[in-house]
């Protein structure tokens, strides 16, 4: 096993940690640092809202390393460092596929979980909910809908979007599709701009949890505008020739 492997193992511990951190903060009374009336915030929720929240940590923080793995100026200045014998620097494409599936997974509970959230906000006794102090956004209001919560509300609506805009850039990264046309690949992975933008924004109302989007999602992006701005810098960069020579090509039999 190389010591390449051990940077994903990490990886992949992070993922179940932060997962089995916010799924026991909201699945369990006994969690220390519960706000005040999250108590009752399983009664009305169910599973769907540890199962949520736990895949939202993991998706942050995947995000983030997403980016970071596409960073070329950023991982050549890792491989000086003593990192570059833990994480799999030369592989980082392949590492960048790998994430990518793990996102796609986290997002697939994300996604069924919340569904069954906004059922059971649209059918749960609205003076029940109203009592719930951590939910915010009009949680009480009458006529609520499973339909208006997926698609009316800030969380639904970019949620939606957030899968529309994957859909489009995992079936262009198909090999079949990606080699014989390129164009398509480039274009769609580019949309990588609205991918993060609704990714900031999809947890602004901050209905269960205060947003953290500049933690681990703007930081890294971030880097990304810095390296993108140095490698700009070297394109446009004079060069000058300052000396000449001729090198014999030297061929042994």
């Amino acid at each position: 096993v190389s010591t390449q492997s051990t940077g994903i193992g990490i990886f992949l511990i992070i993922n179940i940690g932060l997962f089995v951190e916010r799924f026991t903060f909201y699945a369990f009374d006994w969690f220390p640092a519960r706000a005040e009336g999250q108590e009752n915030l399983f009664k009305a929720f169910s599973w769907g809202l540890p199962l949520a929240r736990g895949a939202a940590a993991a998706i942050k923080f995947d995000a983030a390393v997403l980016l970071v793995t596409v960073m070329r100026n950023f991982l050549s200045f890792l491989r000086t460092t003593f990192l570059c014998k833990f994480l799999p620097l030369d592989k980082n494409i392949v590492f960048h596929k790998g994430i990518a599936w793990v996102i796609l997974f986290w997002v697939l509970v994300h996604m069924g979980s919340h569904h069954l959230n906004y059922y059971r906000l649209s059918t749960t006794d609205r003076t029940i909910l109203a009592q719930l102090t951590p939910v915010k956004g009009g949680v009480g209001d009458p006529l609520i809908t499973t339909w208006q919560w997926s698609y009316t509300t800030i969380p639904g609506a970019t949620g939606h979007m957030l899968v529309f805009v994957m859909a489009l850039m995992y079936s262009s990264a198909i090999a079949s599709i990606r080699r014989p046309m390129f164009e398509v690949f480039w274009y769609t992975h580019h949309l990588f701009i609205v991918f993060y933008f609704l990714l900031c924004i999809h947890g602004f109302p901050g209905v269960l949890e205060p947003p953290n989007a500049r933690a681990l999602r703007l930081r890294p992006m971030d880097v990304r505008f810095s390296a993108s701005m140095v490698r700009l810098e070297l394109l446009v960069r004079k060069c000058f020739i300052t000396k000449l020579s001729n090198w014999s090509a030297v061929v042994s039999a």
